[in-house]
C-alpha cells in the first residue's frame, strides 16, 4: 500500500486507527501488509503491528527539516520515489497487490504498477473533476490514474456515476465503499442531547461544506452546532 501522507500525519489526524484497521484485517487474512509511507522514521508508530510493515520510510535527516513551500516538499517527494523505485525493488517485486489512498499516492501506485506489473487498486476519497477551480492538469492526470487502475474504490454512486461519464470509466471497475466507522464506540446511547449537528473533518472545498450550510439555513429553528476541523473555508458566521 502507497499512503499519501505520513503516518504521522495521520496520527495527528486522528484518523491512523481508522485507516490501520481496514490493513490489520487485511493482514490476518492475507500473512503481510507492507506500507510505503511518505514520512520519516515511523517504524515506532505501528511497533505492535506484526502483520503490518513499514516497507519503505524516510531515514535522513534532510526529510526531518521542516519546509515551508508546498512546492518544494512535492520535488523532494518525486525524488524520493524515483529513487525507491530502484532501491527497493524487492519489495515492489514480491508484492501482489497495489492499494493506493487518495489522488498523490496514485500516481507513483501507477508507476509502480507500469514497471513491476502489477495489479492496483486506487482508492478516491474524492476527485478533481467534480472542481472547475482546479487546474486542468490535475484532471489529466487523475483520468491517467483511473484508465491504468485494476480497481477503483470511492464513497458513494454519484462519484461513480461521475467518473463513469466523464472518464469513460466501465462501471464494473468501481467499487463504492463508504468510509467506515467503528460501531462499538459509535452507536445510540441514551443521554441528554445539547448539540444538533457534529461536523469532524477537514474544511476544504472537496468537503462541500457550503451544502451542510445551505441545507441548515432551511431548518426554522435554532440549533446547536459542533464543529471539529480546521482548514481554509469557513462556513459559519458567529
Amino acid at each position: 500500500m502507497t499512503t499519501s501522507m505520513s503516518l504521522k500525519k495521520w496520527k495527528k489526524l486522528g484518523q491512523l486507527e481508522r485507516e490501520i484497521s481496514i490493513y490489520r484485517k487485511l493482514a490476518y487474512k492475507l500473512g503481510k501488509v507492507n506500507i510505503y509511507t511518505y514520512g520519516s522514521n515511523e517504524n515506532s508508530i505501528l511497533n505492535n503491528e506484526r502483520s503490518i510493515v513499514i516497507g519503505a520510510q524516510k531515514q535522513s535527516r534532510l526529510w526531518r527539516i521542516k519546509i515551508k513551500s508546498a512546492r518544494i516538499r512535492s520535488y523532494l517527494d518525486y525524488c524520493w520515489n524515483f529513487y525507491n523505485l530502484f532501491a527497493k525493488h524487492i519489495l515492489f517485486k514480491s508484492v501482489d497487490i497495489i492499494k493506493t489512498n487518495q489522488y498523490r499516492g496514485s500516481v507513483f501506485g501507477v508507476v509502480i504498477k507500469k514497471i513491476y506489473n502489477k495489479p492496483l487498486i486506487v482508492r478516491m476519497g474524492w476527485y478533481h473533476g467534480h472542481f472547475k477551480k482546479l487546474d486542468r492538469k490535475k484532471r489529466i492526470v487523475e483520468k491517467w490514474i483511473f484508465r491504468n487502475s485494476d480497481k477503483i474504490i470511492i464513497t458513494n454512486k454519484i462519484a461513480k456515476e461521475f467518473i463513469c461519464n466523464s472518464y469513460n470509466i466501465k462501471p464494473e471497475s468501481i467499487l463504492v465503499l463508504p468510509n467506515s466507522i467503528d460501531t462499538d464506540i459509535f452507536k445510540p446511547i441514551n443521554s441528554f442531547k445539547d448539540i444538533d449537528i457534529i461536523y469532524v473533518g477537514r474544511l476544504h472545498e472537496e468537503k462541500n461544506l457550503d451544502l451542510l450550510s445551505s441545507s441548515i439555513k432551511l431548518i426554522k429553528r435554532p440549533l446547536n452546532i459542533l464543529i471539529i476541523g480546521d482548514g481554509d473555508i469557513k462556513i459559519f458566521e458567529k
